[in-house]
């Protein structure tokens, strides 16, 4: 597994994904502390998918869905700009789906941890992961379509409830068997001084 990846040159990149390797992209931070652009389209223009995570979940946003609504804005702007430069023109249309941005944060996910057939997509033989989204929040309306829905409004205000391997750890907005206030008490003094760092 390589995570960022930015300084492999197209013969190293050829050769890792030749190899089974799999990628993971932290679009959000890449961009924010001058890594340069995340691999999203090489991989892509080599036939393979990144996987997305997070780096400096202190002060960036840890949520998964941003993650693939941020490396998803900035391909397509990539795309665009590459589309306008060669053809003078805007193009059609979108060149990446929604659906493939939420595969990078499942199906990937999963891939790229080697247990793709445990988790990442609901099917049989499979633990039962699920995430429940309230449809009939005010900023997802109106649905067009859930998967653009999900990837393009939702925010972690819209998860109603959670379940991992077939327990509930969220349900109706609450977490369950989690006690924060010791939790976040205790994280504080290291978030200031990491924010003053990248604010």
């Amino acid at each position: 597994m390589t995570v960022h990846g930015h300084a492999l040159n197209d013969t190293q990149l050829n050769t890792f994904c030749d190899l089974g390797m799999s990628f993971s992209a932290a679009a959000e931070s890449e961009m924010s502390q001058g890594h340069g652009h995340p691999l999203t389209g090489r991989l892509r223009a080599l036939g393979h998918a990144p996987s997305l995570g997070v780096d400096l979940e202190s002060v960036m946003s840890g949520d998964m869905i941003s993650q693939a609504r941020i490396a998803l804005g900035i391909q397509r702007s990539l795309d665009n700009v590459a589309y306008r430069v060669e053809h003078n023109t805007l193009p059609s249309t979108s060149t990446i789906p929604a659906r493939e941005a939420l595969q990078w944060v499942t199906v990937e996910g999963a891939r790229m941890l080697g247990q793709l057939d445990r988790i990442g997509s609901l099917a049989a033989g499979k633990q039962a992961d699920l995430v429940m989204i309230r449809a009939s929040d005010l900023n997802m309306q109106p649905v067009h379509d859930p998967v653009s829905s999900v990837v393009f409004q939702t925010s972690l205000a819209n998860i109603d409830s959670v379940m991992v391997a077939g327990q509930w750890k969220k349900r109706h907005g609450q977490l369950l068997g989690v006690e924060l206030a010791p939790k976040l008490v205790g994280r504080r003094p290291g978030g200031q001084l990491t924010g003053r760092d990248h604010a």
